[in-house]
């Protein structure tokens, strides 16, 4: 069997238990369960677009270095 694909929409996360669930998946590298639950605490459901766009407001969060961000954002 064969298909063909003529386009794709990819979706963000909409609600606090997807934003979490998609950060604690280990996707994006540096951000495991327990980072997933730091940001998510500070950001909310805001928390993929401050990660995309303004990365640095992680240093927000205690424990958060240089490392950790230049790796996610190299992810």
């Amino acid at each position: 069997m064969q298909f063909r694909l003529y386009g794709y929409q990819e979706e963000k996360p909409k609600n606090g238990n997807e934003v979490l669930a998609y950060l604690e998946s280990g996707v994006i590298k540096g951000i495991g369960k327990r980072n997933a639950a730091l940001i998510y605490e500070r950001f909310g459901s805001k928390s993929l677009d401050i990660i995309e766009s303004d990365t640095e407001r992680l240093l927000e969060i205690k424990g958060f270095g240089k490392k950790t961000i230049g790796m996610i954002k190299e992810s």
